[in-house]
């Protein structure tokens, strides 16, 4: 039998004797006592668990086959919901014992990039032994529990094979949230679909990022993290608020000493608390040994000539010129996109061209290069030799694009292309990918994923007031933003609103699309030039409103940004108290906000003084918004 006890898992032979007698003997019991806290149900066994504030609560129920429930503020946020994997014949979660917790904290601060500086993992980890009875089988469900949210795991010894048909964990919402969710579950790019999760129909596909707002106040995301050699997920609604996870593009796969993804519930009381969670990258492994040091790693703004006459934007010499076009604009790189190996007739010849537009390029401007990862990069030989070959020509990193599955070999792929480009040390980012899964912390050199409906689906203001609440609050995303000379895909924003994209929407890779001598001589050119992408401290102010405004402030060392944006209602005035700036202290406040003018959509620069106290209002068209800094003054 392919899962019949190997020389590993005999060792776990006398754990499984001990927990056959402990039930035995406690036979006249209705329930374990968990730690820290006991809980009773009528004749239902299980433990209870609490996050380290305890708004947050899980139950662990194992009598009937395991199930979990969470509640968040008292509540209940998800109902007793199955658990389990199907391998050939054996569902795992049923017909089990699980014992007692073995109970674990952990407190640890790291490094992120986006919208904050450092991130503290705080949580209590609960690793149940769990037995099988039909099989023998013994594995460990972990739960984590964090002030802002909660995950679970399946993991197996060391040695276990297994052919997984299907995994059976089960998220049966409560009644009456609002749920917004995708259907692309390919590439995160469909518009972003608002229902009351009662009515969700049966049988519904969608990408497994889902918001909920709950019917009690405050906010949920329901996602995965740190996927490895395991396939990514969809959910698959079962109506009435109940899902499923749904590997959509894989049949049944084989795994060896398997440890699964976590099922991620993210729980915040307010938009500010969602937005500026992490829990998805608490969840992922640690950063990789691999990195000696990350010296080399380094945000920052790219041109991007691809909109700009698709015919010739990514000619050799249309590349050439391009770049002229980049000084004292404050770029830090330029992608060479699709196109660049029908250059030549050989690859190697196309990359000489390539090496031509690398040693040409502005002082301090370095260059990516695009890989479609279906022309070589699964093939581990050819990936290889492939890093190697930009990094001696004198490429910082790789735009990886097309990939667009979650296959376990697709999942693979994400790893280790990562590592084998940190051994060359070249940053990468991630077109057409799967959602972000916390990749980012175990592989810094991961800079951004696509993986959002951006500017390439054209500029949409209602989709623009939604996506920082949904998407963006798991990690940056590359949006490819601000593109105001083209019609086609910024005709229904305001110029305003699209400066505002560039601190609403984070990416430590920012790719910007509009043409570079397009942003010379505007009134808003040393606003760019001089615009972080990597921020110390985010907030999300309080007259945000999901899928009607998105008003962000962010700041970088001394320096605070303002950005605002609105969807397709009508204009309104919009008046708010920078309650964030230092006390005692006068500002300079440069604004860029929506031309008075009726029908236009340029926007309009302003400065004044003001400080935390003052009342300052800006007036906001219609798919309109602003953008500003404040400039401390000297004392």
């Amino acid at each position: 039998m392919l899962y019949k006890p190997n020389k590993v898992m005999l060792e776990k032979i006398a754990l499984a004797k001990s927990i056959t007698a402990n039930i035995k003997a406690k036979k006249s019991h209705k329930f374990e006592t968990g730690i820290p806290l006991d809980f009773k149900s009528g004749n239902i066994k299980g433990y209870e668990m609490s996050s380290p504030d305890g708004n947050i609560t899980a139950k662990l129920y194992y009598e009937k086959g395991l199930k979990y429930e969470v509640s968040f503020n008292g509540k209940t946020v998800i109902k007793p919901s199955e658990m389990g994997i199907k391998i050939q014949k054996f569902d795992l979660g049923k017909d089990v014992f699980a014992g007692k917790p073995v109970v674990e904290t952990a407190d640890v601060e790291y490094e992120v990039k986006g919208k904050h500086s450092k991130a503290r993992d705080l949580h209590i980890a609960y690793r149940f032994p769990v037995h099988h009875f039909p099989t023998g089988l013994n594995y460990i469900v972990e739960f984590r529990l964090w002030n802002d949210g909660v995950g679970f795991r399946y993991e197996f010894p060391k040695g276990t094979k297994m052919l997984v048909e299907i995994e059976n964990t089960q998220i049966n919402m409560t009644e009456n949230s609002v749920c917004y969710y995708q259907t692309d579950v390919r590439k995160m790019q469909s518009k972003t679909v608002r229902e009351e999760t009662s009515v969700l129909p049966d049988k519904l596909q969608m990408a497994y990022l889902v918001t909920f707002e709950l019917k009690d106040n405050g906010y949920c995301i329901l996602t995965e993290s740190n996927l490895d050699n395991y396939p990514g997920a969809a959910l698959m609604s079962e109506s009435e608020g109940r899902f499923r996870i749904h590997f959509w593009d894989s049949g049944k796969f084989f795994v060896k000493d398997c440890v699964s993804p976590w099922r991620i519930a993210i729980l915040a009381n307010d938009l500010n608390s969602l937005v500026n969670n992490e829990v998805v990258k608490h969840a992922a492994d640690p950063q990789s040994p691999i990195f000696e040091s990350t010296d080399w790693i380094r945000p920052g703004k790219s041109a991007w000539s691809y909109f700009h006459g698709k015919d010739t934007s990514r000619k050799y010499k249309s590349i050439l010129d391009f770049n002229t076009h980049l000084d004292d604009l404050g770029f830090d790189y330029s992608i060479i996109d699709s196109g660049w190996r029908k250059w030549c007739l050989t690859e190697s010849w196309a990359l000489r061209k390539v090496k031509n537009v690398i040693d040409k390029a502005p002082e301090g401007v370095d260059i990516w290069v695009w890989k479609s990862s279906a022309t070589g990069p699964f093939i581990p030989a050819y990936r290889r030799w492939f890093l190697k070959k930009i990094k001696s020509i004198g490429a910082v990193g790789v735009k990886l694009d097309h990939i667009e599955t979650e296959t376990q070999a697709g999942i693979n792929l994400y790893r280790r292309f990562l590592e084998d480009a940190a051994k060359n040390k070249l940053m990468v980012i991630y077109h057409n990918p799967n959602k972000p899964t916390g990749l980012t912390r175990t592989y810094p050199n991961l800079l951004s994923r696509e993986a959002v409906r951006g500017l390439q689906c054209t500029a949409d203001a209602d989709e623009n007031t939604i996506i920082p609440f949904t998407r963006f609050a798991i990690d940056g995303a590359d949006y490819t933003p601000f593109c105001p000379s083209l019609p086609d895909r910024c005709a229904n924003t305001t110029v305003s609103h699209a400066l505002a994209n560039l601190i609403v929407f984070t990416s430590p890779f920012m790719t910007i699309a509009e043409h570079p001598k397009n942003l010379k001589g505007t009134v808003y050119q040393d606003f760019f030039r001089t615009l972080p992408v990597c921020w110390d401290e985010t907030i999300v102010m309080p007259q945000s409103s999901f899928g009607k405004l998105a008003a962000f402030a962010r700041r970088k060392n001394e320096l605070w940004y303002i950005g605002v944006q609105t969807n397709n209602s009508e204009g309104f005035e919009f008046s708010f108290t920078p309650y964030f700036l230092e006390d005692g202290r006068k500002y300079t406040l440069e604004l860029f906000s929506d031309s008075e003018i009726e029908g236009s959509k340029d926007t309009v620069k302003s400065e004044r003084i003001v400080t935390k106290s003052d009342i300052i209002k800006v007036n906001i068209k219609s798919a309109g918004g602003f953008a500003g800094r404040f400039i401390p003054l000297a004392d």
